[in-house]
């Protein structure tokens, strides 16, 4: 059975944008510009399904494992081994 492999991601999110975009700046490192609020988690959810469509996975398997009031989140993403 296959295992797991977990990539931890630094991404400076920019809420309530005009546009929707993702800047790779390293390969851990992003900037991700989303249009919803930064209120009621609407702002993670985009940049959660923004990632993983970015990183041709499900939404599932991108989890924010710190910053989930703040600009400056730690993500955490799955792959199949």
């Amino acid at each position: 059975m296959p295992t797991p492999q977990t990539l931890l991601l630094s991404v400076r999110v920019r809420p309530a944008a005009k546009q929707p975009q993702i800047i790779k700046l390293s390969p851990v490192e992003y900037r991700v510009s989303v249009v919803s609020p930064a209120e009621k988690g609407k702002a993670n959810r985009e940049v959660r399904a923004m990632l993983a469509e970015y990183l041709g996975i499900s939404a599932s398997q991108v989890r924010i494992v710190r910053g989930e009031k703040s600009r400056l989140k730690l993500i955490a993403v799955e792959f199949d081994a």
